[in-house]
């Protein structure tokens, strides 16, 4: 088994699940999940402006070596577990309303949104409003209860799996 995000050949076990977290980037299968994802897109060039909430230590440097250093935008609440990328303080509950419309064309977040202590319809409204007109919002939910209504996210692919809710929506187009 090889990594697709780093190429690494050894994995490690990760609280009771054998060969989870790559040993040389320490993705998890989310992360590499989502490269799928993003590979497959064909969204990641040059250029393209990434919002990336709760950055993966190697798909930030991945996603950040292929978009470049002035697109990529990292940001968390908690700032100070990050030593793999520059992350900036972001509060979703008390600033989603911030973002600039149509200011990204990349939005991502792996398990973010069950640490939420509101309704997320109103955050993932704001993250959509975020997007360009032919950008892309990846994100990934584990199968926790939440609160937040489906149809509210207006994405065309919201996937319910074993490990919780994958949706890739498109743009405001």
């Amino acid at each position: 088994m090889q990594c697709n995000v780093c190429g690494g050949e050894t994995f490690l076990d990760m609280n009771g699940r054998l060969n989870v977290r790559c040993a040389k980037c320490g993705s998890l299968e989310r992360a590499r999940v989502l490269k799928m994802i993003l590979d497959e897109s064909g969204i990641l060039k040059k250029g393209t402006r990434v919002l990336h909430f709760a950055p993966e230590g190697g798909l930030a440097t991945y996603i950040k070596g292929i978009v470049g250093d002035e697109c990529y935008d990292a940001r968390d609440i908690d700032i100070e577990r990050y030593q793999h990328v520059k992350v900036s303080y972001f509060d979703l509950v008390e600033a989603c309303h911030t973002l600039p419309t149509n200011a990204f064309d990349l939005i991502i977040h792996n398990h973010v949104m069950e640490h939420l202590p509101c309704n997320v319809t109103a955050v993932l409204y704001h993250l959509h409003r975020a997007l360009s007109d032919e950008g892309l919002h990846v994100f990934s939910i584990p199968d926790l209860p939440l609160n937040f209504h489906p149809a509210a996210i207006r994405a065309p692919a919201v996937f319910d799996t074993p490990f919780g809710a994958v949706g890739a929506t498109g743009g405001n187009a």
